[in-house]
């Protein structure tokens, strides 16, 4: 890539406050965000194309992990398009503290081969005063996750397979087992 072209993007609600600084600072909408997500986005098609893969965890063929990996992307694909306002969904403040709200919001299946019915679709913003690699391994570890995990009720959670996707280690795809 040689050049990647920045452009300012107006929108009618104003970003909320808590984004403001990575707005402002051209991460979200800048070149280098551009350029990061590329680089990670080669990362995980190199993943999802390797055939060297000799420890798979309990997916039990090569078939399994990539199925796995395109199980994770419509995922976060999914989750992504959810969460996002584009659609002109409305989202309902099921709480209301100011400091930790809890939106939801519905959207109907219409994608084709994807079977019918209704995604609900739930999320809440709390600051958490520590820096953001620090959040990430707390939930990334097994013992912490499952506190913080509503699935899980309090029960141990425990990983069965782990598909790495990417240069960095914690770039991975996991598959939990709650105990």
């Amino acid at each position: 890539v040689t050049w990647v072209e920045h452009a300012e993007i107006i929108e009618e609600k104003p970003v909320h406050q808590i984004f403001n600084q990575y707005v402002n600072s051209g991460m979200v909408f800048g070149a280098q965000r551009w350029l990061a997500t590329l680089e990670r986005q080669c990362e995980r098609v190199a993943s999802l194309m390797a055939r060297n893969i000799s420890d798979l965890g309990a997916l039990q063929s090569p078939e399994g992990r990539k199925n796995m990996m395109r199980l994770a992307q419509r995922m976060i694909r999914t989750f992504c398009m959810n969460i996002s306002a584009s659609k002109g969904q409305s989202w309902t403040a099921v709480s209301d503290h100011a400091e930790d709200t809890l939106r939801i919001t519905t959207t109907k299946v219409t994608e084709p081969g994807q079977p019918n019915g209704t995604i609900l679709t739930a999320a809440s913003t709390t600051w958490l005063p520590f820096p953001h690699d620090q959040v990430f391994h707390l939930l990334k570890n097994e013992r912490s996750r499952s506190q913080l995990e509503a699935l899980s009720n309090g029960n141990s959670l425990q990983e069965v397979s782990h598909i790495a996707n990417g240069s960095d280690p914690g770039n991975c795809i996991s598959l939990l087992r709650i105990n």
